[in-house]
């Protein structure tokens, strides 16, 4: 780990997988280490296993992009355009993507997938849901006291990664074979009641807030 990060500090501009290979670590590894270090120059062009100076793909910025906005949903948009050596305009786009539950990558910049229809949207039965769901994470995204404790940004990343994959069942619902349904079924509703009850949580906070504030005026 150590010389992996000597080579992230020394040569920015080497790809993940040439400091992997010279290292003797996984290329995820060394891409995760290269999103903890803060002050690498972000560099115009990559260096391969090959040797050969590639300029940044658009879509690797993206990439790297998303997985920061993953874990720290509160950090600054400028922040992360430049650790992830993408423009302003690209970031922002990129964290507006997540939050509409929509891939960070645009279907012309990525190859495309058997599932992929190229529009990049969701089904249009599922897209009222979303437009309130993004509302929702837009705005609790923006408060100070989810953004700057640890405990606000887990629930911020929870509910950002189920709002990217809440049509995602969707398209595959129709190949569960048989035999997979009650393993499927049970893991559904045993995440369904994990959710309930963070909602039965919250909704004795919201009423005991009602019933705090109704009181407060008889007590002065």
């Amino acid at each position: 780990m150590a010389a992996a990060k000597r080579l992230v500090h020394s040569h920015p501009e080497w790809s993940d997988r040439r400091i992997a290979d010279t290292s003797g670590l996984a290329s995820k590894t060394v891409a995760s280490l290269r999103r903890d270090l803060h002050d690498l120059p972000v560099p115009v062009r990559r260096v391969g296993r090959d040797g050969r100076a590639r300029p940044m793909r658009t879509a690797e910025g993206r990439s790297r992009a998303a997985d920061l906005i993953r874990d720290d949903p509160g950090m600054p948009l400028r922040e992360i355009a430049r650790r992830a050596g993408i423009s302003l305009g690209t970031a922002r786009d990129v964290k507006q993507r997540l939050l509409r539950g929509l891939d960070p990558v645009p279907a012309a910049q990525r190859r495309p997938s058997p599932a992929d229809d190229g529009t990049g949207r969701p089904p249009p039965e599922v897209s009222a849901a979303l437009e309130e769901r993004l509302r929702l994470l837009t705005q609790l995204s923006r408060d100070p006291s989810l953004r700057h404790s640890h405990a606000g940004r887990v629930l911020l990343r929870l509910l950002i990664a189920h709002h990217k994959d809440a049509h995602a069942w969707q398209r595959p619902a129709a190949a569960i074979p048989p035999h997979s349904a009650p393993a499927l079924l049970a893991l559904a509703r045993n995440c369904a009641a994990d959710w309930t009850v963070l909602a039965e949580h919250l909704e004795a906070l919201r009423d005991q807030d009602a019933a705090t504030a109704h009181r407060a005026p008889l007590d002065g």
